[in-house]
């Protein structure tokens, strides 16, 4: 569903809430004034210093995608060894990540797909070997989300599995609901895991606990940096087990508190809008891995896979609707 179509069903389900109309000024700026700027902004910013690229035409044997994973905390936790630099990516949400790499049209019949986030099944995307759905069978009722740990068993069972096959990992983290022990320690009413359509104000959106007051900002970016603390750990195993030239790289990143691109105002942004093409959101990292030898990728059948769909408290529990 594009922004446009969400930002009128939106509009359509909330105009006769009363605390709808709170933010209505800011909402009419985000999602309707500015939605021309922000491609035009997007077009040029294409044309930057940082390389631009997409992960289907890069050269690997596996890839790791962290979800909303930006660019600069990447850096300051990524094994030293690794070759690291910075890419633009070709969107700011998951959505333009799908549709820049793996459109309807496309055919991988070596390609492997795992993925945790239950947003991908969502968006139509081209054709695989196959896509292991994570999140149909490890999805973690308490944290509300697929846990690291459990993205990496399923890359490995996939390995074994496949082991003449290029994979795509699609984990969630570093991307909310947060986990760790400061996400732990953040109290009920003020949680960014609380995304439930009917919540109060200070639990139906991601980031509005910050701002009404209630958590300071420095908290949820300590818990964005331990979320990704915590994948990492799992991403290094699982780089040291899988044969091949591993990259380890994000589908876009995610705002924490900057300015999301508008000409006036003194907005801030949480997350990861649509066709916002500024640093937080579209520098991506993109590390390669010290390997040996590469795979023996050999071709073969495809798989349609777009043919699951996951259920609505999974989609709210990741901040989707």
């Amino acid at each position: 569903m594009s922004q446009l179509r969400r930002t009128i069903e939106e509009f359509r389900a909330n105009w006769r809430d009363p605390s709808f109309w709170r933010e209505g000024p800011e909402f009419l700026w985000r999602n309707v004034l500015t939605r021309p700027l922000r491609r035009a902004r997007w077009a040029y910013k294409r044309r930057g210093d940082v390389e631009q690229f997409t992960v289907a035409e890069a050269d690997w044997d596996n890839c790791i995608v962290l979800d909303a994973c930006r660019f600069d905390t990447f850096e300051s936790v990524a094994d030293p060894d690794w070759d690291l630099e910075p890419r633009l990516a070709s969107g700011s949400d998951t959505g333009d990540f799908l549709a820049a790499n793996y459109p309807p049209e496309v055919e991988e019949d070596d390609l492997v797909y795992v993925n945790a986030n239950p947003r991908v099944a969502k968006e139509p995307t081209g054709e695989f070997t196959d896509i292991v759905h994570v999140w149909k069978d490890r999805w973690n009722d308490e944290y509300d989300t697929v846990l690291p740990e459990d993205a990496k068993a399923a890359a490995l069972d996939a390995a074994e599995e496949y082991p003449h096959k290029r994979l795509l990992v699609h984990m969630v983290q570093p991307h909310i609901p947060y986990i760790g022990p400061t996400a732990d320690d953040l109290p009920s009413g003020a949680s960014i895991q609380s995304m439930r359509p009917d919540a109060e104000m200070d639990e139906s959106k991601p980031y509005a606990a910050v701002k009404e007051g209630l958590v300071e900002p420095e908290t949820i970016r300590r818990a964005y940096r331990e979320s990704l603390e915590l994948a990492m750990e799992h991403v290094e195993e699982l780089v040291e087990a899988l044969d091949g030239k591993t990259v380890v790289t994000a589908d876009h990143g995610d705002l924490l508190g900057e300015r999301d691109g508008r000409v006036v105002g003194e907005f801030s942004e949480w997350g990861h809008p649509e066709n916002t093409p500024v640093d937080p959101l579209v520098k991506v990292p993109w590390a390669v891995v010290p390997y040996d030898e590469r795979k023996d990728i050999r071709a073969g059948s495809l798989r349609d896979t777009n043919q699951t769909d996951p259920n609505r408290e999974q989609l709210e529990a990741l901040g989707y609707t």
